[in-house]
């Protein structure tokens, strides 16, 4: 299994704050409903299969049966 933290901004004119995400993708042997229990405390907006905006470059290849969630908070 596998966690990756999508950033969305970085403020650059104050380096004291933290980049900002509301998204983080879990690839993993496991169904959304297996998912959606392991992160229940949480409370995504939104649970759905694969990457938003399609797969960074920097994302590892996924094959069946691995899948990648994608959790988004508004």
């Amino acid at each position: 299994m596998d966690v990756l933290v999508e950033i969305y901004e970085v403020e650059e004119s104050d380096p004291t704050m933290w980049p900002f995400s509301e998204r983080v993708y879990i690839i993993a042997e496991a169904s959304k409903d297996e998912i959606a229990a392991w992160v229940a405390d949480l409370r995504p907006d939104a649970i759905e299969e694969g990457y938003a905006f399609g797969r960074p470059a920097s994302a590892p290849e996924v094959k069946p049966p691995t899948n990648v969630w994608s959790l988004w908070w508004d």
